[in-house]
């Protein structure tokens, strides 16, 4: 389904014969249209209403659009897919209706100009706090908006978890402050947050995920909570040059 991105097509037509296919102005569905597969990146247009008979986005399904400013979400969506609404240019906010059950990986990462969610009331998954996306129980902190204009950031104390590519590519954090909750930072976490220079990381934490602070060139000051001996037992792994060549300052208040 990512085979279209970045083709530049404007439109989509499927013939009222094909058995497993259709398309509505343009845009590519399942034939039941219970599944939006592709939203072509060169159809025309600044918003888009998404039909309500839609329950899955698609993987990649929004991947890199340039021209939408709004999409909103059926009320009976179930599914976000992988990368379905990621790398858009100019969606400010997205609204999660009570529905949502599943979202896929890196589905909203590098969104340059998302600032907020919202979670509709009732949801049993997930939840928003400040415009973050949260699990709903707000133990896994899953994306902090690429185009949130904060430059520090304290990490509620009930997180356990960071997801992969939580803070991916957010330019404008220089500070991030993690709770003494946090066991785990996921996969390329602050992956190209260019602008960080500080990081204050509990004693909690046991494992960073490979390229967790990739691309993190201005990092100079780690305050670890933790002894040294803490430290060289964290599991570091691969591609976080950053951290571990930054000023780590031991048993930091």
């Amino acid at each position: 389904r990512d085979s279209f991105t970045g083709s530049g097509i404007s439109w989509i037509e499927v013939s009222a014969e094909n058995t497993a296919f259709s398309s509505r102005d343009g845009v590519l569905y399942s034939k039941d249209m219970k599944s939006l597969l592709y939203y072509p990146g060169g159809k025309g247009g600044d918003s888009f209403v998404i039909p309500n008979s839609v329950e899955t986005i698609g993987a990649y399904a929004f991947y890199s659009n340039g021209n939408l400013r709004t999409i909103t979400l059926p009320s009976g969506l179930m599914t976000i897919e992988d990368n379905a609404l990621g790398n858009l240019q100019y969606v400010t906010e997205i609204e999660l209706p009570a529905s949502v059950e599943s979202i896929g990986a890196y589905a909203f990462s590098a969104s340059w100009d998302l600032a907020s969610f919202k979670v509709a009331r009732g949801n049993a998954n997930f939840s928003a706090k400040d415009g973050v996306l949260y699990t709903k129980d707000m133990k896994t902190l899953l994306c902090y908006p690429t185009g949130r204009k904060a430059v520090t950031f304290t990490i509620p104390k009930s997180v356990t978890v960071i997801a992969d590519e939580a803070f991916y590519s957010c330019r404008d954090l220089t500070s991030v402050t993690i709770p003494e909750t946090v066991e785990k930072l996921g996969y390329q976490s602050f992956y190209s947050c260019i602008n960080l220079s500080s990081v204050k990381l509990p004693a909690s934490v046991t494992e960073i995920m490979d390229m967790a602070f990739w691309d993190c060139s201005s990092l100079s000051k780690v305050s670890y909570a933790g002894s040294e001996e803490q430290w060289d037992a964290i599991a570091i792994r691969y591609g976080n040059d950053a951290l571990t060549n930054a000023q780590i300052v031991f048993n930091a208040k």
